[in-house]
């Protein structure tokens, strides 16, 4: 089983990562451009743990390769609260703190843009964008890549490209 989120669809997604019990088929958690938190009320410079501990424990899984964690995010950086970028470098942390070796790919190429019939009209023409790679780091399982953009259509592209970024992982686990 896979679960996979988007945007602020990760709430859901924590809920049920802190809730489930052993024994669950759960073998991959996908989330698009969505992992947010508070910062903690004495420091400001620093992540709300507490809010991110069900996220951690699915990073320290993915680091030992009990299952596939694939993380995107964009450069969005939100008002009030930490970005996906600050919340995906704070669960590659996590990673490195139970040994697991945190790579970066060598080279950053682009994902293929999908044209998805089904997607069509979701975003103007004009406005739609190309996922353009920054940063590409794994730890064991745990997979983070970084991509351009702050708009609201960098954001959305997250969403409709997932058949070029996060699937094909999952695709190559369960082969």
């Amino acid at each position: 089983m896979a679960l996979s989120s988007w945007s602020a669809g990760y709430g859901a997604l924590s809920t049920i990562l802190e809730v489930r019990r052993g024994g669950d088929p759960l073998d991959a958690v996908l989330v698009l451009d969505g992992i947010h938190c508070g910062w903690l009320e004495q420091d400001p410079h620093h992540l709300n743990d507490r809010q991110l501990a069900s996220f951690a424990g699915a990073a320290r899984s993915a680091a030992s390769r009990e299952i596939l964690f694939s993380i995107t995010h964009t450069e969005i950086e939100p008002p009030g609260y930490a970005s996906a970028a600050a919340t995906a470098e704070y669960l590659l942390g996590t990673a490195r703190e139970v040994g697991a070796p945190v790579r970066s790919a060598p080279t950053l190429a682009a994902p293929e843009h999908l044209a998805l019939r089904a997607a069509q009209g979701a975003v103007s023409k004009r406005l739609e964008k190309h996922l353009e790679p920054t940063a590409d780091r794994s730890a064991g399982a745990l997979h983070v890549r970084g991509f351009r953009g702050n708009t609201p259509e960098h954001h959305m592209s997250h969403l409709l490209q997932m058949g070029a970024t996060v699937l094909p992982e999952l695709a190559r686990r369960w082969r």
